[in-house]
């Protein structure tokens, strides 16, 4: 199973600065975006994480698409939102323990540390998913990291979503940083 997070940048010091019904307009901005997306690429919401989703896929390429299709998304929603937002999202892809529509395990746990290293406006994925959706979509190697819990480095990928291509800055700085 493909699994997806997604996370809003700074939405603990956004909500102290803007309060809680700005910060309410904000997540349900994010969550319409991102169910939009799993609905059209045959993903599904495991659960709401507060600033966040995790969600789950059968197909790792799908994953990679609605990752796209969602920070595409969020530009358009940016383009005229009263307070623009970031946010970041991870995949990874592994076996993971199915329980009552959560799931549980190594691959659940990777994703999430793999979106503690990723920047606002960012699609990090781990290998496995690179490896799966290969010629479906580009990836931009992004270096080996450790991961805590993780005893080997684990090379991570950026996906391009912007239409021209561009990657972000901190895959460059990334990229340099695993050179």
């Amino acid at each position: 199973v493909a699994i997806m997070f997604t996370d809003i940048a700074g939405s603990t010091a956004f909500t102290a600065q803007h309060g809680d019904e700005e910060s309410h307009r904000m997540v349900t901005a994010h969550n319409a975006i991102v169910r939009e997306a799993l609905r059209k690429f045959q993903g599904h919401e495991v659960k709401h994480t507060g600033d966040g989703i995790m969600a789950a896929f059968k197909d790792s390429a799908k994953s990679v698409q609605s990752a796209v299709a969602m920070m595409r998304g969020f530009e358009y929603y940016n383009t005229t939102a009263k307070h623009p937002f970031g946010v970041r999202i991870s995949i990874n892809l592994g076996e993971a323990v199915d329980e009552k529509g959560d799931y549980f395990g190594a691959a659940v746990q990777l994703s999430a540390r793999i979106n503690g290293i990723t920047d606002a406006e960012q699609i990090l994925v781990s290998d496995s998913i690179r490896d799966n959706a290969k010629g479906q979509a580009v990836f931009v190697d992004c270096g080996a990291h450790e991961f805590k819990g993780f005893s080997d480095p684990i090379r991570v990928y950026e996906v391009p979503w912007r239409a021209d291509g561009r990657v972000s800055s901190r895959a460059a700085q990334m990229q340099k940083a695993a050179s």
